[in-house]
This record gives C-alpha cells, sequence and structure tokens, in this order.
C-alpha cells in the first residue's frame, strides 16, 4: 500500500510564513556585515589640535616623539590596523584676551602649545566617516590613542587622498 502525502492549504501557509522569517531575520543580522566587507575604501588624512596642551605633555613629547610618531592606533583592546599617526608638530597656542579698556586681543601663551596631529587611515566610503568605531567630523572631538599616548584633541581637518 503505498502512503500519499496531502498538503493542505494552511500546511503550505505557515511554511511559507516561517521561510520569509528566517530569511528576514538573517538579512537583518547579516547583511550590514556583508555590506562592510564589500563596501570601497577611501584614504583620508585626518588633522587633531589638542588645544593648549599642557608642559608634562609637551616635555614628554619632545624627550620621546616615538609613543606618538609613526604608531598605529588603538581601539580597546587592539590595534587599528588601517589607521596610524603620520606626524605632529607643535604649534603656538593662542587665547583671547580682554584689555583693561575692554577690548579682545590675542595674545600667544608662552607655556603652551597646541599640538597638530595628523593620522592617515582607510575608511569606508559611506555618509558617516568612521576611524575604529568612532565617527569623524570637523569640529568633533576623538579619543585619539596609541599604545602608550592617550588624548581627546578636537577634529581640525579632513582631507580625502
Amino acid at each position: 500500500m503505498e502512503k500519499k502525502f496531502k498538503f493542505n492549504m494552511a500546511d503550505v501557509i505557515i511554511i511559507i510564513a516561517v521561510i520569509v522569517i528566517v530569511a528576514g531575520v538573517g538579512y537583518k543580522l547579516f547583511a550590514p556585515k556583508a555590506q562592510e566587507f564589500v563596501a570601497p575604501t577611501k584614504q583620508v588624512e585626518v588633522t587633531f589640535r589638542i588645544r593648549g596642551a599642557m608642559t608634562y605633555m609637551i616635555d614628554e613629547l619632545n624627550a620621546r616623539p616615538e609613543i606618538l610618531q609613526n604608531q598605529p592606533l588603538v581601539a580597546g583592546a587592539g590595534y587599528v590596523s588601517d589607521a596610524k599617526v603620520t606626524s605632529f608638530e607643535m604649534v603656538p597656542y593662542q587665547v583671547q584676551l580682554s584689555t583693561d579698556d575692554g577690548h579682545i586681543v590675542s595674545a600667544i601663551d608662552p607655556d603652551r602649545v597646541d599640538i597638530l596631529v595628523k593620522v592617515e587611515a582607510t575608511v569606508k566610503d559611506s555618509p558617516i566617516i568612521k576611524i575604529a568605531n568612532q565617527e569623524v567630523r570637523v569640529g568633533r572631538t576623538f579619543i585619539l590613542k596609541t599604545q602608550r599616548f592617550e588624548t581627546t584633541p578636537t577634529i581640525d581637518t579632513i582631507v580625502f587622498k
């Protein structure tokens, strides 16, 4: 005796619904990650400004520039493989002062400097520029961290190469 396998319409609808739900969940979970792997990349040079660096930081960088120069960035507990400090320079730190007659003038602080740090990175070609997990926008702060140096500068410029 041969058994015939019969489907009724309710069984077919349930099977299709399960397939659609599994496909939808899979798409939500894996499509963004797949997009990251296939997204084109760009080279970018970002200039960070450490405003009015204190003398201890100035002295440390003058004595040991290797703690910052040519160092890869660190995010969390690992290195950022596609971002590194390419150079840094110290420039005069200008402050605004009020004179006795009420005018505002610019003056150079003799004890402090601004430190400009240049970082080259490879970023995804998307509307939001990110280095590791941090967004990169002019005027925004950024946690700039290498193996032996960490500070929170402001982003001055972004140049695509």
